[in-house]
């Protein structure tokens, strides 16, 4: 059973899962996405899932599922690449080039406290 908020939650994923839904065309990416609720913000079940495998999870954790399951679809349909370790360093690299270096939280509140007289 995958438990999103445990570590090592996405090797399992990928070990169970993500072989069963990356086989989508992409006339039906679309529409598995969208079955899933996330394209509207609520989550139903990620792709790959039955309602009775995620029953117990927070939104938050079947929001990371069904995000996961439809960048991986995505990239396997736009790429040809099902490997997941292509998967796992081209979203890590998208991620690195859309984060501002620097851009943090904790560095903004620092800085903001150090600036005070």
């Amino acid at each position: 059973m995958i438990n999103p908020s445990a570590h090592g939650w996405i090797d399992k994923y990928f070990a169970q899962k993500a072989a069963a839904i990356n086989d989508a065309a992409e006339d039906t990416l679309y529409l598995k996405i969208r079955n899933t609720g996330l394209i509207y913000g609520h989550i139903i079940a990620p792709q790959g899932f039955e309602l009775s495998e995620i029953s117990g999870w927070t939104d938050e954790e079947k929001a990371k599922v069904a995000l996961l399951g439809a960048l991986y679809c995505t990239c396997c349909n736009k790429t040809g690449q099902l490997d997941k370790q292509f998967f796992l360093d081209a979203a890590l690299k998208f991620y690195r080039q859309i984060t501002p270096q620097g851009f943090g939280l904790l560095k903004k509140s620092i800085a903001i406290i150090s600036a005070k007289p």
